[in-house]
């Protein structure tokens, strides 16, 4: 009987949070096996990290099953298929590797021309910045570019809900917490404590 699994959207960085992958995987070692062929796309959607590429290389064989790379044509009877996915192995992860660096590039970039790298920073609001020459959906012209500008209301809100936190748990005693607290309410005087008080 067809084993079939389709996820979209989960990260190939780590096994750690692809739970259905994990289950085949488990499911590979039981008898009789539910399945004895494993599909993938590419080698990039079973892992984009090598300690996991090569574990899932050894384990799957081991247990009678055959992981099979579609798009780049690698079938475990090929006798080049284990080199191959070591190889794919590699490129998958520098290529994981490189769009990190280039999204860090890029969010430096942006910083360094006073504009917002992307997220949300609490106690601030997002301007959009218009170009007029271009426009964008209905009519209204294109945003070109967002920078940051303080939100006092939503300032005293996260000072009040660090406080808040503070009073329903003493624990709650970091002194980076504080120093934020009293930073995000503008009421931070050298080293002193004052937004949530010293522990």
């Amino acid at each position: 009987m067809p084993h079939h699994d389709h996820v979209q959207a989960i990260s190939g960085a780590s096994l750690a949070s692809r739970n259905s992958l994990l289950i085949l995987v488990e499911d590979a070692k039981k008898a009789p096996r539910p399945y004895d062929r494993l599909l993938v796309d590419d080698t990039s959607r079973l892992a984009r990290n090598i300690g996991d590429a090569l574990r899932l290389a050894d384990t799957l064989p081991y247990n009678g099953v055959a992981a099979t790379a579609v798009t780049q044509g690698i079938d475990p009877e090929q006798k080049s298929a284990c080199s191959l996915f070591d190889m794919h192995g590699i490129i998958d992860e520098q290529y994981l590797t490189g769009v990190a660096e280039k999204v860090h590039r890029g969010q430096e970039g942006r910083v360094l021309k006073g504009l917002h790298p992307g997220g949300r920073c609490y106690g601030h609001r997002n301007v959009s910045i218009e170009d007029p020459t271009r426009s964008a959906k209905y009519g209204r012209p294109a945003v070109s570019d967002v920078r940051l500008e303080i939100d006092e209301e939503d300032r005293r809100n996260t000072a009040r809900q660090a406080g808040t936190y503070h009073d329903r748990d003493p624990r709650f005693c970091d002194k980076e917490a504080i120093k934020f607290a009293n930073l995000a309410s503008g009421e931070y005087l050298s080293g002193e404590a004052r937004a949530v008080g010293a522990c």
